[in-house]
């Protein structure tokens, strides 16, 4: 078995120290407001994957990086119904995130998630968990009670809140397995 595990917090935290620069904040102007949610970069040409959700009626995108670090982004794609959008900086000078495989994801395994829950202020929050299920059908329903999608998910017992949304599901390597789509509870299925 060549899986390195987390075992004690000094590997947990150079783990973190390594992958945190690549995690942005993705603040987004739209119609409606302001809002904010998570990214990481995935190729070193300022690619930045986030979830739909989080720019969707975007009239100006902002990333701010670990470092403070603020940059106008342009919408390169995205799809709603995966929730997944590319965003892109150019210039950026961060490192990508390597990706590595989910579907060789095992119930048990150590799991850490980066991100931007609750308010901007909490930029660059971890949380650690484990892998709670794979392949779960989640049924994903408008506030009309309307089923719009039902997707294939990663469930973890890894704190997430609003927020969240878009930034990586990293195992114990490092390696981006999963994005924060959502945060389901037993009444209702609500974003993070």
């Amino acid at each position: 078995n060549d899986q390195h595990v987390i075992v004690d917090s000094s590997n947990l935290v150079s783990l973190v120290e390594s992958v945190q620069g690549s995690v942005v904040t993705v603040k987004v102007s739209t119609s409606k407001g302001t809002g904010f949610g998570s990214g990481f970069v995935y190729t070193d040409q300022g690619h930045i994957i986030t979830n739909y959700h989080v720019i969707d009626d975007a009239k100006r995108i902002i990333v701010v990086c670990h470092d403070g670090r603020t940059h106008e982004a342009e919408l390169i794609d995205g799809d709603e119904l995966s929730d997944i959008a590319v965003i892109r900086v150019k210039d950026l000078g961060v490192p990508s995130l390597a990706v590595g495989d989910s579907d060789a994801l095992r119930v048990g395994e150590d799991v850490i998630a980066i991100g931007t829950p609750v308010d901007t202020e909490y930029a660059g929050t971890v949380t650690k968990g484990i892998i709670s299920g794979v392949k779960r059908k989640v049924r994903v329903y408008e506030q009309s009670g309307y089923l719009s999608k039902t997707m294939e998910m990663i469930q973890t017992d890894t704190v997430l809140n609003h927020g969240n949304s878009g930034g990586p599901l990293l195992d114990s390597r490092g390696n981006v397995i999963g994005i924060v789509t959502l945060k389901y509870t037993y009444k209702e299925g609500s974003t993070a």
